[in-house]
């Protein structure tokens, strides 16, 4: 096996892999990238069994061959090379060798037949989207997603095509984000994407400009033109959300989204760890939305903001960190907040956006 390279080609598919080997310490192996030189390019491959990725580097290919290596030891190695020459990678005397001008290492190998197999590309029509849009719909919903894993259909995101595009879900049960990538009629399918999977999918799709969506009955695959990143599924069935989204509201309208930031960080500094309410009162006629929560040891504080909108005066509390998360996210000057009413869920959505965005917080029940 023989390969040349750049150092930037080689650092940007090392980089992509790499942080997927030593998630699973059970296998030694899984510690490892597989390189394969094959087809005029190097393929690196790494797995921690459950998210896959393998990518393409562009060089020229003298050799064919394959082999694994540690994949942070290379990669910590190549970080600290010059970009200036290229880099040679060669299967030597049982090593792997990695030499460019005035610098040289060898590695420890182990058989590349060792290195577990990634899924194979499913058969079914694969679904094409910008990656772009695809990685900001996960962005925008996966924070929402269950960190507890004793309930795997929602440590997860719900991802489903449909005919107005392909919606992505994420919901713990006290709060929920739906992000909709407007598309032409993308089949009927659905699957649950594990939460860590799909933070994957986001890095390493970010500034792809296109992405295809391929599901297997227990796995999918991403890919385009450099890479192919598989997942296994999550067997179960995602909760009916949409009967918890309100349908009318009480009072709504639209504040700055940094004022409201803002607001819930000065009033956290008075919440202790184990109670987080704030409480919530908005006053369309007068033109504000006040915010104030109380400690029992801690004080207590007070933020009244600007509130442009229509309808009648309440009152809710809520979680003042599920609304931090929720006015953290998503685009724009200003965000949309409706209120359905005291026990109601409050929906917060980028003001003016033409995207199909929205984020729910359950109200705490005095």
């Amino acid at each position: 096996m023989r390969f040349v390279c750049t150092q930037e080609n080689l650092l940007e598919g090392l980089a992509r892999v790499a942080p997927l080997s030593g998630r699973n310490t059970q296998l030694p192996a899984l510690q490892h990238a597989l390189l394969e030189v094959k087809d005029g390019v190097l393929y690196l491959t790494c797995t921690d069994l459950e998210v896959g990725a393998r990518v393409v580097v562009a060089g020229k290919a003298e050799r064919e061959g394959s082999c694994t290596a540690v994949a942070r030891q290379l990669l910590d190695f190549v970080q600290q090379l010059p970009s200036a020459n290229p880099v040679v990678i060669e299967l030597k005397k049982k090593r792997l060798q990695v030499t460019t001008k005035d610098f040289a290492a060898q590695f420890p190998i182990a058989a590349a037949d060792d290195f577990p197999l990634l899924p194979s590309r499913p058969q079914a029509k694969a679904v094409e989207l910008d990656g772009r849009m695809f990685c900001q719909a996960l962005e925008q919903t996966m924070f929402a997603a269950a960190r507890d894993e004793s309930r795997p259909e929602i440590h997860s995101v719900f991802v489903s095509g449909e005919e107005d595009g392909i919606r992505v879900v994420g919901t713990d049960s006290f709060r929920l984000a739906e992000y909709v990538v407007p598309l032409p009629p993308a089949g009927d399918f659905s699957f649950l994407l594990p939460v860590a999977a799909a933070g994957e999918v986001s890095r390493l799709f970010a500034d792809s400009e296109g992405v295809a969506i391929l599901k297997e009955e227990n796995y999918v695959v991403f890919q385009n033109e450099k890479l192919y990143v598989s997942s296994r599924l999550v067997d179960g069935a995602y909760p009916d959300y949409r009967q918890i989204i309100p349908t009318s509201f009480a009072a709504e309208g639209s504040v700055r989204r940094d004022d409201l930031l803002r607001a819930l960080k000065i009033l956290s500094v008075f919440l202790p760890r184990d109670s987080r309410r704030v409480t919530v009162e908005v006053n369309p006629e007068k033109g504000v939305l006040k915010l104030s929560a109380e400690g029992s040891e801690s004080g207590q504080g007070e933020v009244t903001l600007d509130f442009d909108g229509t309808g009648k005066a309440l009152d809710a509390l809520f979680n003042v960190t599920y609304l931090i998360d929720g006015a953290s996210h998503g685009g724009g000057d200003r965000i949309t907040l409706k209120f359905a009413g005291k026990s109601d869920p409050v929906m917060l959505s980028p003001a003016g956006s033409t995207m199909r965005h929205l984020y729910l917080v359950m109200p705490i029940q005095a």
